[in-house]
């Protein structure tokens, strides 16, 4: 019988070492072929041209970053005041042209909101829910399914690491050694949770599209003391977009502190924009032309062992 131990002790019939290489060696294979799978997964599709403020904003940073930027906008065009304790108030119609979530967001500061609750306004989410669901059908972003589908590929690695398992427990009460094997039933274990429980948000092409973006508007950068006003409502929510409340901090500080833009976005809000365009090797002159429509800038740039102790079980 396959399973049933000889009469040499070994388990299964396989003496320990010849198992832990097999069992090494099929744990590799399966490996590589589930990181393939994830890879095609979530290769996304890539874009032409530039994101409107609203997606960009959303594939950086998820739907506080999308209503920061659209904050950032309605600030510029004096549409927006803060108040004390993180408010906002709309005080004027919005910039003509603006998209839906910047209108949501300024309806839902007409009486008065906080910054934080604004994304859970019925028409703000319904705003923000359309924009992913651009991002996703533009292949920036994986949806909750294809994540799902992405954490599915785990699978075979769970199944080879059942099987492992049923060997050790064979193997301990065969009265082997099972420590090499308990050693690698361990190091699979955890390299399956984390496939299982961890699926990107963003595609592989989103991802770029993310670099990208750092590097064409790197004018916009808040360290290089941009104008915003003359660049426009769309070129603030740009920048904000990218580089988070940093940006919004160096053309109205007033305004991002008493809103506690810092606070909504997370202290490495900033920090996450700054890093993505720092890595990139292409600069601009902060006097280089973005438009208000689409404030672009143009950027110049296997474990063996030795006799027959059964290491594997």
């Amino acid at each position: 019988m396959l399973l049933a131990d000889t009469d040499s002790g070994a388990t299964w019939g396989i003496e320990g070492p010849t198992f832990l290489a097999l069992y090494a060696g099929c744990a590799l294979i399966i490996l590589v072929i589930v990181l393939l799978l994830r890879r095609s997964s979530t290769a996304g599709t890539e874009v032409t041209g530039s994101l409107p403020h609203a997606e960009l904003a959303y594939l950086v940073g998820g739907e506080a970053r999308a209503v920061a930027a659209s904050l950032a906008a309605l600030r510029l065009a004096r549409s927006v005041e803060a108040a004390p304790g993180g408010r906002v108030i709309a005080t004027g119609p919005a910039p003509a042209g603006s998209p839906a979530l910047d209108l949501a967001v300024l309806a839902a500061a007409v009486p008065g909101a906080r910054v934080a609750d604004l994304r859970r306004r019925a028409e703000v989410a319904h705003e923000l829910n359309r924009v992913r669901a651009s991002l996703e059908a533009h292949g920036q972003l994986l949806s909750r399914a294809d994540r799902r589908l992405v954490r599915i590929t785990a699978l075979p690695l769970a199944l080879l690491w059942a099987f492992g398992v049923a060997r050790l427990i064979a193997g301990s009460a065969n009265g082997r050694p099972i420590g090499l094997l308990l050693f690698a039933l361990a190091v699979l274990g955890v390299v399956t949770a984390v496939l299982f429980l961890r699926a990107p948000r963003r595609t592989r092409a989103g991802t770029r599209s993310v670099t990208n973006s750092a590097s064409r508007y790197r004018a916009l950068h808040p360290t290089l003391s941009p104008s915003y006003a003359d660049y426009g409502p769309e070129a603030a929510a740009l920048a904000v977009a990218v580089f988070g409340a940093s940006a919004l901090m160096s053309f109205d500080p007033v305004f991002a502190a008493e809103a506690e833009m810092h606070r909504y976005l997370g202290r490495d809000a900033a920090a996450s924009g700054s890093s993505s365009s720092s890595s990139s090797s292409s600069s601009c002159s902060s006097s280089s032309s973005c438009s208000s429509s689409s404030s672009s800038c143009s950027s110049s740039s296997s474990s063996s062992c030795g006799g027959g102790g059964g290491c594997g079980g």
